[in-house]
Formats: C-alpha cells, sequence, structure tokens
C-alpha cells in the first residue's frame, strides 16, 4: 500500500555500505538447522507464549515512548496510519539522514536472514543496516524498522553496540526474552496496527489459540488480522506446496507481531 500511509521525509541518500559478509559466523552456527521443525515448534510457541508478561518485565515504559517519539520524527503519522512499505530508495535516504548505511540486497543462503544492524562499535566507520530483499516488501519493510529501531536504541537510549544484531524468522520466540530485541519488535508491530486500529482488533481477550486455527490465520481474531493485511498492504499469505517452510515462517511472523501488539496495548494503552 503506497497513498494514505505513514511515509518518512524527503531527502537524498543512497544505498551503500560493506556486502552481508558480516553475517558468516552466524551462518555457520545456524547451518544444519532443521527448518521445518523449527517451524512447527515457532508456530506453537508463538502461540502459547505470555506475551503480556514479556512486555511488562523487557520492555521499559520510559524507553518504548522515546523510541516511539523518534519514530514519529521519521515516519509522518506513526501510531496513527500503517506505515506503508516503501522503495529501497527511501530506506536509503532514511539512513543519509540519521547517519547510517543500507545495504539492501538478495541473500538466499541458509536459514531465513531477514537482516542486521551493526554499530560503530563493531569496527565500522559507520553504522551498517543490511536488509535482505529477497523476502516480500511488506516483510522487506518491517525487517528495516526492526533494525531501525535498533540505530535509535544505540542512538538515542545509549544501548551497546558492540555486537550486529541479527534478525531471523526462526527466532521470534527467542526475542521475546532478549529486551533490545523486543523493543525493535515492538516498534515493528506499532507501525502495522497504529493504536486505533489496534483498539478495534485487540481491544478483546483472544483466549487460547489453536495450532488449526492459526495455521490458516482462521478464528475472529487471526481472522481479522489476515482482513488488515490485505486491506492495508495487499498482503494474502496463501499456502504454497513448493515453499511451505516460508509460508508458516511468514504465518509465525504474523501472529507474533499481532500478539505484541496486543500486549503492547493491554500493558501500556499505547
Amino acid at each position: 500500500m503506497r497513498g494514505r500511509a505513514s511515509t518518512p521525509g524527503r531527502g537524498r541518500g543512497k544505498v551503500r555500505g560493506p556486502g552481508p559478509g558480516i553475517i558468516s559466523e552466524r551462518r555457520r552456527r545456524l547451518h544444519g538447522a532443521k527448518p521445518r521443525t523449527r517451524a512447527g515448534s515457532n508456530l506453537a510457541r508463538v502461540l502459547t507464549a505470555d506475551y503480556a508478561k514479556a512486555v511488562r518485565e523487557r520492555a521499559d515504559f520510559d524507553e518504548v515512548t522515546a523510541l516511539l517519539r523518534e519514530f514519529r520524527g521519521i515516519f509522518k503519522g506513526f501510531n496513527r496510519q500503517p506505515v506503508a512499505y516503501m522503495p529501497i530508495k527511501a530506506y536509503a535516504e532514511i539512513g543519509q539522514k540519521l547517519d547510517f548505511s543500507l545495504n539492501a540486497a538478495t541473500y538466499r543462503n541458509g536459514p531465513a536472514l531477514r537482516g542486521f544492524y551493526a554499530g560503530r562499535q563493531t569496527g565500522l566507520k559507520r553504522p551498517l543496516i543490511y536488509i535482505n530483499t529477497a523476502h516480500h516488501p511488506v516483510v522487506v519493510g518491517s525487517s528495516f524498522i526492526h533494525e531501525l529501531s535498533h540505530h535509535l536504541s544505540a542512538t538515542v537510549l545509549g544501548a551497546s553496540t558492540r555486537h550486529a544484531h541479527f534478525l531471523f524468522d526462526a527466532d521470534y520466540p527467542r526475542q521475546l526474552t532478549v529486551s533490545g530485541e523486543l523493543l525493535a519488535d515492538l516498534m515493528v508491530s506499532v507501525a502495522g496496527y497504529p493504536r486505533g486500529l489496534a483498539r478495534q482488533i485487540f481491544a478483546a481477550d483472544w483466549g487460547h489459540l489453536e495450532i488449526r486455527d492459526a495455521a490458516d490465520l482462521q478464528g475472529p481474531a487471526l481472522a481479522e488480522v489476515k482482513r488488515h493485511l490485505a486491506r492495508a498492504y495487499a498482503f494474502r499469505l496463501a499456502f504454497d506446496h513448493e515453499n511451505t517452510e516460508q509460508y508458516f515462517e511468514y504465518l509465525v511472523g504474523i501472529i507474533h507481531y499481532a500478539r505484541l501488539r496486543q500486549a503492547l496495548l493491554s500493558e501500556y494503552d499505547l
């Protein structure tokens, strides 16, 4: 979706920075993982995890509101309307304004890499955001928001950048346990579900989510999420017999961010 969704301010910039070779060590560590087992396990975990507790215990209210203020300065209407996915050039313009390099390129090897953020403390002269453009544009956009959150956490909140922050589809449940990753994912959830819309979709208690309903985004709550993604982003998740792993990784991500948005609304009313 383009039109009504939030867009960044005008500026100049270009895609730049080193290639994704920085991921080689992490790729070797994850090489050999069993994707089908991982996808099924992660679906069960995001359905049963206590998202409200994770937000309450690991997402500091002041840090969340500080990041929301920063994002409002970048995306007009942030938390009032969905943030659109945009051309890569627009993301590069944000990098030019905020003093980080952007590398956006296709990377298909290893597990489902979505992107990473590497700050100056990793030895780079300029912070770097890498985004894997092999994914759907909506996923590319959410990955950029996630990595941008890490950059803002470093520059505004003083978060450490001694290590690169990697984003993999397989990591959703783990990210509930790491404060910095949780903050970044919360910004993604706000980008997709602004406060007014979140109140409509997530006001009621979802109760127990069954895997059989979640697998096809059925049931009242998940069906409304599905309709929102279609309306706002023309994103319709369809089962693909040739790529079942990708389907389930995207499915887990949809449920993860929806449950995060519900938890942020219920815990902090943001």
